[in-house]
């Protein structure tokens, strides 16, 4: 079973919202958004 976080929604970047939002609207998977913000962490 995967781990859930769970945090407060003042905690959370609007940008990094409004980024996910629009990969929805672009109909990525979550899946597809999870692999895309795990590559870049750690090709930084």
């Amino acid at each position: 079973m995967e781990k859930q976080f769970i945090v407060k929604k003042e905690s959370l970047d609007p940008e990094w919202i409004d980024l996910i939002l629009d990969a929805f609207d672009l109909g990525m998977s979550v899946e597809e958004i999870k692999d895309y913000f795990s590559k870049k962490r750690y090709s930084s």
